[in-house]
Parts: structure tokens; C-alpha cells; sequence
């Protein structure tokens, strides 16, 4: 294809003498080329990217530890053979390149669609350097807390500084509405904890995935990022992680917002002793396989009524837990996780409640 000059999108937008379809093609490739330049290389996400634009065609960003790669066309690339596949229109990829809008507002608002690996694609537009005029904000960052740990994030916003702590078995994805609409006030993050999501994932041995464990990270992460005092939210496990963190440096917290957090129950105290003995978790080193449309029914269970999650969302969600259950140090994680929970006392000296 013969490519038209178009140094900027105001071509296409500008009803151009020359032919549209080659002014619109012109003005993707330029502008995807101009996003490639300003590849500084973020988090060290890598992968190959497809920009599936419909009846504007295909886009291909091969993203690796020194630069970006842009094609035109994805030829007969097939979408399991990439990292993952964005799909949406012309207008809407020009203004994530541009900078004007951000790639997960447009996922949160069915503007764009994502297939293959979600964590990936909500990192993409943050590898590249935002133009001066830009209108987004999101940043991905890896902190280091110990030796044996990093922890991968997303952050957004300026003002006080809230912390959103994930649920046992899930990652940041899971506050992806909650991060984007706080992040119009305040200073957002969103972790994945240690064992999750694109964070670091040692060996379940001795403390490790423990919520005191955990809240050390934490706290370790607030003082490696200068965030100070923040509001910490946490739901289920990232819950009692946020109460933990309270109890044990309140120095760090402003304001603790527990949504359904884990606590000692009760009803689990009769398996504490078997709990305490075992170290089941090691059972999860063997591999899972797990049927994705089976996946996707009980998600949208979830869900009160389902039809106000977008179908696309739902299937990239599921996608997210099929990939996720493959990861042996993410099942190791889990079950490690979910042990320390159910054995932890409800009464006695220092119990939780007692505490």
C-alpha cells in the first residue's frame, strides 16, 4: 500500500482532498509510528499486540525489552498466536494513541474490546511517553518490597492517596471501575499482591501469603512510593490485609474501607487444627485446566443481574482466570493464602478478635 503523508490525526478529521480511505489509513499508521517512538519500555512488558480496527484493518505492535515495532496489516495472524487482541475502531485507536483518551477508560465504557492476556493490554498504553498535550494518566510501576518480591501496580490521579488491595484469588483487574472512577480525585493505586496477578510469586514456605505477610509488603510499598498516610480499601482478603496493616502500623493508614473483608469465622474454627498441621497448598503445584465458557457462566453469576457488565468484559475476565489458574506459583499462592486465613483464631489472647 502506497501511504499518504499525514503528519497528524487533524488530516483525518479535517475532511482531507485527498481520498479518505488513504487518509485514514495514512493517519493510523503515522500515528501508531509516533506512539512506537515514544516507547520508553514501562514495566518490561513485552508481547505481540494486533489492533483489530474492522473495516480500517489491522495493526500489529511487537513490543520488546528495547523498542516497538509497528506493522501495518496483521496479514493472517491468527488471535491465539498473540499476546493479546484489541479490538475497536479508527477514531477510538486514535485518540489512545494520541493520548487524548486512555485504553482502559475505553475498555471500562465497551469502546474497545480485549482478547488473550487482559493484564498485558491494560499495561500497553503506559510502555509509551505521554505527548504534552495528553489527557491520560495511568502508569504502571513494579516496586520492590523484599528480596524475593515485586509488586506490579497501576497508578492514576494526583491528590490523597488511596490503595486498593485485590480479593483471594483475583489481581487489580478486579478494581479496574473502582481505580478509574477515583482516580478523577485522588491519587490511586491498585496493587497486585504478592502471589497474584503480574507480582512476584515465591514459594509458599513458612509465613509466607499470611495477611500480617502481606500487609508488610504493603506498607513497604507505601513508604518506596512516597505515598505517606493513605486510604487503604481492601476486599475479602485484601480486606483483612487493610485491617492488618491498621492494627499493625496505623501510622500508615488515614481511613480503612473493608468490602466483605476476610475475618476469623467462627465456622472454620473446627478445621484449625488440621489446617495448621498440613500445608495443602502443595497440592496445587499440580496443573488445573479449567473450561472457559464454564468460567464465564459463574462470573456472571456474580453478579445480580449480569446484563450491566459488558459481554466483551466478561469473556476478557474470564479469559484473565483460565490464563491466571495455568500459573503454578499463582495456585501455590491461592491455596497458601486461603490456609493462613482459615486457620487464624477467632478468640484466645491474640486472636483476631481479640486484637
Amino acid at each position: 500500500m502506497e501511504l499518504v503523508e499525514a503528519p497528524t490525526t487533524e488530516t483525518l478529521r479535517r475532511a482531507p482532498a485527498i481520498p479518505r480511505a488513504a487518509a485514514a489509513a495514512s493517519v493510523l499508521h503515522e500515528s501508531t509510528r509516533e506512539l512506537a517512538r515514544r516507547f520508553h519500555g514501562g514495566d518490561g512488558t513485552t508481547g505481540l499486540f494486533l489492533v483489530d480496527l474492522g473495516p480500517d484493518g489491522r495493526l500489529t505492535l511487537d513490543v520488546h525489552a528495547r523498542g516497538c515495532r509497528v506493522r501495518i496489516g496483521g496479514g493472517r495472524l491468527r488471535p491465539e498466536e498473540t499476546t493479546a487482541t484489541l479490538r475497536t475502531d479508527a477514531q477510538t485507536w486514535l485518540d489512545i494513541a494520541d493520548g487524548h483518551l486512555d485504553g482502559l477508560r475505553a475498555f471500562l465504557d465497551g469502546r474497545l474490546s480485549v482478547s488473550g492476556d487482559l493484564h498485558a493490554a491494560v499495561r500497553l498504553t503506559s510502555l509509551f511517553d505521554r505527548p504534552l498535550n495528553a489527557d491520560t494518566n495511568v502508569r504502571t510501576l513494579r516496586t520492590r518490597t523484599s528480596r524475593s518480591v515485586e509488586i506490579a501496580s497501576l497508578a492514576a490521579g494526583t491528590g490523597t492517596p488511596v490503595v486498593l488491595l485485590h480479593g483471594l484469588a483475583a489481581n487489580l483487574l478486579s478494581f479496574l471501575p473502582t481505580f478509574d472512577a477515583l482516580a478523577a480525585h485522588h491519587e490511586v493505586h491498585v496493587l497486585d499482591l504478592p502471589g497474584f496477578g503480574s507480582s512476584d510469586k515465591p514459594l509458599p514456605r513458612g509465613n509466607r501469603y499470611h495477611p500480617a505477610w502481606m500487609a508488610r509488603h504493603v506498607r513497604r510499598y507505601l513508604l518506596e512510593r512516597g505515598l505517606g498516610q493513605a486510604h487503604i480499601i481492601g476486599n475479602s482478603m485484601g480486606g483483612r490485609i487493610a485491617l492488618e496493616l491498621g492494627l499493625e502500623h496505623p501510622e500508615m493508614v488515614r481511613s480503612i474501607t473493608g468490602l466483605c473483608p476476610a475475618v476469623a469465622f467462627d465456622q472454620y474454627q473446627p478445621l484449625r487444627p488440621l489446617l495448621r498441621l498440613t500445608r495443602p497448598q502443595w497440592a496445587a503445584a499440580a496443573p488445573v485446566r479449567l473450561p472457559l465458557q464454564a468460567v464465564e457462566r459463574g462470573m456472571a453469576e456474580l453478579f445480580h443481574d449480569p446484563s450491566v457488565v459488558p459481554p466483551q468484559n466478561l469473556a476478557a475476565g474470564a479469559q484473565d482466570v483460565v490464563r491466571m489458574v495455568r500459573d503454578r506459583g499463582y495456585r501455590l499462592a491461592t491455596v497458601a493464602a486461603a490456609r493462613h486465613l482459615g486457620a487464624e483464631p477467632s478468640g484466645g489472647r491474640n486472636a483476631y478478635w481479640t486484637r
